[in-house]
């Protein structure tokens, strides 16, 4: 940990909340990057550093207009573009106006269980979650807006798939006679 050279760049590394942090000083200079690097360590024992992450000026609704324009509209068929608007449109309705750093689990599971009050399906809400999830991970892996995705830390909604279906009396006739072999005994 400390200073060391990247390219013609002096860069600072030390340990902050349990993780590496790696910065530029922005400089060539080594005794103004010993003179940066000493004013951020101070900054850090003193507790007055915080890192500023792009996406605590950046709301949710913003996170998912980008989404829908740089994914959704551009890699998937006309079908899934219209899916993606409509979950959308729900999910902004609750959290459009939320800094994306500001969402939490507990905002989440409020979320599923309005949205179940007001009579949406599991699977739907489950869709909903997995747009928002896709999401989160591409801020955090692709935009650099968040360090978290807080839809992993909450349980999907269970779906009861089953499907009750009685035969037809052409079905049940066709089930209950002996089956006729095709091929004749000599």
């Amino acid at each position: 940990m400390g200073l060391y050279k990247r390219g013609r760049v002096w860069w600072m590394c030390f340990m902050h909340e349990g993780r590496f942090v790696r910065k530029p000083t922005k400089t060539t200079d080594k005794k103004l990057a010993e003179k940066i690097y000493h004013k951020v360590m101070a900054d850090v024992v003193q507790g007055n550093w915080f890192e500023k992450l792009p996406g605590e000026e950046i709301t949710f609704k913003e996170m998912v207009e980008k989404y829908l324009a740089e994914h959704s509209t551009r890699s998937k068929t006309a079908s899934s573009t219209r899916r993606d608007r409509s979950l959308a449109a729900h999910l902004l309705g609750f959290f459009g106006d939320l800094m994306t750093t500001k969402v939490t689990p507990g905002d989440i599971a409020e979320y599923k269980t309005e949205r179940r009050e007001k009579g949406a399906a599991a699977q739907t809400v489950n869709l909903e979650l997995a747009m928002m999830r896709h999401c989160y991970n591409l801020a955090i892996r692709e935009w650099g807006w968040v360090r978290e995705n807080p839809v992993h830390k909450v349980s999907r909604e269970k779906v009861n798939n089953l499907i009750e279906r009685w035969l037809s009396f052409e079905e049940e006739e066709k089930l209950l006679s002996p089956h006729r072999s095709g091929s004749r005994k000599s």
